[in-house]
């Protein structure tokens, strides 16, 4: 167990640092801006002011994202990039060490954390505000592998920062009540059940108003992809196989599981690990069609992120048993890093958003600002404002720039 002291979070501390710049050291050197965190969280927070927190952003209640957004707003307008990155950086980093930290039954958690930064995708999900929903969605599974007993009321803030950031809180309705069940101490455990259904029912309401999720067409092509995709990719992804040893490598993964399960049926954490594992899977499929989803080549990489940082800790769970399924396992995490590696950093171009927001505030109307879609200029998306809001906006900022004045 690692010793809860300034020394040791301090080095921790650097070390998440480190493998999240390995990943997205571009978005720290030159933070820009991504996707919808303009054209929806900004303008809202534009719009709305703080009341925004409690506004859905493609149907979801997203806190985490848009504190993040609106704390930097609040800031500076002139320098959003900057402060909503390194906001978001410091977060990830207290995420990470919640995972050393926490008092949950994951094993190896310093490994476990790491995990968190070194599973086989492309790093699309690192080092953005908006995709902290997909970090606290981590919050939640902590609360589901929490010890029985232990700081309760830390486990109910977690649960309610972590539910009302991110829709993953409906599936902890399940893990609650098998916990209520299992465990001896019920008080909690009825509170945060409680707690599990009122938030769920909340981002149940503004999941329907949106219509958010495809229709499915389930069938046997249909699970041979999700294996496929969820536990042959993870480790094989590396390499040119065909359609048969990519069955095989999920097979080998799934039959690992399915042992150890027998082996130790009276494991209660093990049976919620492999039900968040079943059920982020579950909502990545209904979220998109895994058929055209690729871990690291292509888009659609943060369906990834929450299956197979839960495949990670499992393994890593079954791998702490004994020598035999350390054996079976270190290959496959071995080769799980060597397919990371592919797609490990993410660059992008500088769109030059302070100049852009000088033009915004001398335009005659409406001036269209670029921000990063995929990292190239030319795919850029737009965050559209008046000169007016611009304007304002600078004006009013705390870092003025000499340049941008009596424009």
């Amino acid at each position: 167990m690692v010793r809860f002291n300034m020394k040791h979070i301090g080095l921790l501390s650097i070390l998440f640092f480190i493998l999240l710049f390995l990943r997205r050291g571009m978005q720290f050197l030159s933070p820009q801006i991504w996707n919808e965190d303009g054209p929806f969280n900004m303008t809202s927070f534009i719009l709305s002011g703080w009341s925004n927190l409690i506004e859905p952003t493609q149907g979801y209640l997203i806190l985490i994202p848009k504190l993040i957004t609106d704390i930097s707003m609040s800031i500076s307008f002139i320098y959003y990039p900057e402060i909503s990155t390194y906001l978001t950086w410091i977060i990830t980093i207290l995420i990470a060490l919640l995972v050393v930290y926490a008092p949950t039954k994951l094993k190896y958690k310093v490994l476990s954390a790491c995990a968190i930064f070194l599973i086989p995708t492309n790093a699309e999900v690192y080092g953005l505000p908006l995709y902290m929903l997909w970090f606290a969605s981590i919050i939640l599974f902590i609360v589901a592998l929490w010890e029985e007993g232990k700081q309760p009321l830390l486990r109910v803030f977690l649960l309610i920062l972590g539910g009302l950031s991110t829709p993953v809180i409906v599936v902890l309705i399940p893990v609650q009540l098998f916990r209520l069940v299992t465990m001896k101490q019920k008080k909690w455990e009825i509170a945060v059940l409680a707690l599990s259904i009122v938030i769920s029912i909340v981002q149940l309401y503004f999941i329907s108003h949106h219509g958010a999720g495809k229709g499915l067409h389930v069938d046997l092509k249909f699970f041979e992809t999700v294996i496929d995709k969820f536990f042959a990719y993870y480790y094989l992804n590396f390499f040119e196989v065909n359609r048969i040893l990519l069955l095989l490598g999920a097979l080998y993964l799934i039959g690992l599981i399915f042992v150890y399960f027998l082996q130790n049926r009276h494991d209660y954490y093990f049976l919620i690990l492999i039900y968040l594992l079943t059920a982020s899977i579950a909502l990545s499929a209904v979220r998109m069609d895994p058929g055209i989803l690729t871990p690291i080549f292509g888009g659609g990489a943060r369906y990834f992120f929450l299956p197979y940082i839960l495949l990670s800790w499992t393994l890593i769970y079954m791998m702490a048993k004994n020598k035999w399924y350390e054996t079976a396992i270190l290959p496959v995490l071995v080769l799980a890093l060597m397919t990371a590696l592919q797609g490990f950093c993410r660059t992008h171009d500088d769109l030059q958003w302070r100049k852009h927001i000088d033009l915004c505030q001398r335009s005659e109307g409406k001036y269209a600002i670029p921000i990063e879609n995929d990292g190239k200029s030319q795919y850029a998306w737009h965050l559209v404002l008046d000169a007016k809001t611009c304007k304002k906006y600078i004006e009013n900022d705390m870092f003025e720039l000499p340049e941008m004045r009596g424009k």
